[in-house]
């Protein structure tokens, strides 16, 4: 009876072992597609980190915000791809599983933006000011996104107004307060506006370009066309980006 219980005993001995290597064995597994799913060494191959994003949503370990940040990591992985569908499906699953995620909202709403589906990127964006209001972020993208739009102006105004009362000279806000003057052809604002924002970023071609535009309009021919070639030295496709706001010099 004794060498009964001491062979059941060795027998329960290895099986707790072997348990405990396999257990150790998957948590380093899991370990690693948390790694290569965050992209923590910012090397990992991106369908190498959507396999493992998408491992660590199969296994059930996360809930709730844990697996939005999984979904919110899988779908950036994607864009990495140019996967936009793929991308979209993931950030609105993030969302579904974590209502207040802002970041979620925010890179849906900028993907939505790409697209030109601007209605969607304001309405995410308004979810973004409710959940994180003494935050600029969501008040200069809503209002860059209904600039971009060329609607709801009024809208757009108090948004970069409220994002630069709680961060005075945001370019963000400064460039799209610029923008939104420009189309109301209101040109004096408009050079004011755009010079502020030089003076914080002299090296961001579109501030520059813009001012160049207002110079223009304003009859500074000189001053216009010599912001408009310090522009495109910054940046040669800066008047294809005008072109595709509908704004020309």
């Amino acid at each position: 009876m004794s060498a009964l219980r001491f062979a059941l005993a060795a027998v329960l001995l290895a099986s707790s072992a072997i348990l405990t290597a396999k257990a150790g064995a998957q948590d380093l597994m899991f370990e690693r597609f948390i790694r290569q799913c965050n992209d923590a060494d910012h090397g990992t191959p991106p369908q190498q980190a959507i396999y493992a994003c998408t491992q660590m949503i199969r296994s059930n370990l996360a809930i709730g915000h844990p697996l939005a940040v999984l979904y919110n990591s899988r779908a950036l992985h994607h864009l990495d791809l140019h996967e936009d569908d793929e991308a979209l499906s993931d950030f609105t699953r993030a969302i579904f599983y974590s209502p207040r995620y802002a970041q979620a909202y925010v890179n849906r709403a900028l993907l939505e933006m790409v697209r030109h589906h601007f209605p969607e990127a304001v309405a995410d964006y308004g979810v973004v000011v409710s959940i994180i209001p003494n935050n600029q972020i969501g008040y200069s993208a809503r209002c860059w996104a209904r600039a971009l739009w060329g609607q709801e102006l009024e809208q757009a105004r108090a948004d970069c107004e409220a994002a630069l009362r709680i961060s005075p000279h945001r370019v963000g806000a400064l460039e799209g307060m610029g923008l939104i003057d420009l189309r109301e052809q209101r040109f004096s604002e408009a050079h004011a506006v755009y010079d502020e924002a030089v003076a914080a970023n002299p090296a961001n071609a579109r501030v520059r370009y813009g001012r160049g535009i207002a110079a223009l309009r304003l009859g500074r021919l000189a001053e216009g066309r010599g912001d408009l070639a310090a522009a495109a030295e910054i940046d040669n496709r800066v008047a294809e980006t005008f072109e595709g706001y509908g704004v020309t010099p």
